[in-house]
């Protein structure tokens, strides 16, 4: 698990990480596994991502949000990976774009913090957008700006991280949304939390990692443009 906390720096940031003008991060790792390395499978990306972010987004009370696009490995297997995410607000997100040239096959974000003592209250753990009453087939009729309707316009997966600690896939092709796992990182407020995983950090990772996280995403595209000329 991951800890992100904010400073300014300078526009160079940008280049890799849309967040607001001119906020960088910097954040703590526990696991080996970052933006830009190899999954194979969507799922996998997905599981990495939520592993890696979700405790950051409940602490900061926003909302993280990233694409997942295809790549290849050395032996030219067909694999995964996905983007440094963009950091939204509460209760709002904007995911970061993959780079040009790639194919994106899924986006993913979080919910952050349970709203469930607050004044207001959300629909923390499922896609906004989706309701229990709902058909598959009327949820896959859902147009709006929600979570469940931009998985619609764009056709592709969408997944979610709950404050509650589950990881949800929404298949806009079948109208279904399955749960993957119930062991994210989770608000210990939430009184419906799935597990006991801990928001502590443990490890630190230096501002430069970011750099070296953003040549490896590019670096990828790369291969993936040449590959899809020959």
């Amino acid at each position: 698990m991951k800890d992100l906390y904010y400073k300014q720096c300078q526009c160079l940031c940008a280049s890799w990480h849309r967040i607001n003008g001119t906020k960088c991060v910097i954040y703590i790792n526990n696991d080996r596994k970052d933006p830009g390395d190899y999954f194979p499978n969507i799922d996998a990306a997905a599981n990495d991502f939520g592993i890696t972010f979700n405790d950051n987004s409940i602490r900061e009370k926003v909302e993280y949000g990233s694409e997942i696009f295809i790549i290849h490995n050395e032996q030219g297997q067909i694999g995964y990976t996905y983007t440094i995410p963009n950091v939204g607000k509460y209760k709002s997100d904007v995911v970061s774009s993959a780079p040009m040239g790639t194919e994106v096959v899924a986006d993913i974000h979080t919910h952050g913090e349970s709203s469930v003592h607050n004044k207001i209250f959300y629909s923390d753990n499922e896609f906004s957008g989706a309701s229990k009453s709902l058909s598959e087939k009327e949820l896959m009729a859902e147009h709006s700006n929600m979570d469940i309707g931009m998985a619609n316009k764009r056709k592709i997966i969408s997944f979610l991280v709950t404050p509650n600690g589950s990881l949800q896939k929404y298949d806009p092709k079948t109208g279904i949304i399955i749960i993957i796992n119930n062991k994210m990182p989770n608000d210990s407020k939430d009184p419906t939390r799935k597990n006991d995983v801990s928001t502590e950090e443990t490890k630190n990772i230096k501002a430069k990692d970011f750099f070296v996280w953003q040549i490896k995403i590019n670096q990828e595209a790369t291969n993936e443009r040449i590959r899809n000329i020959r």
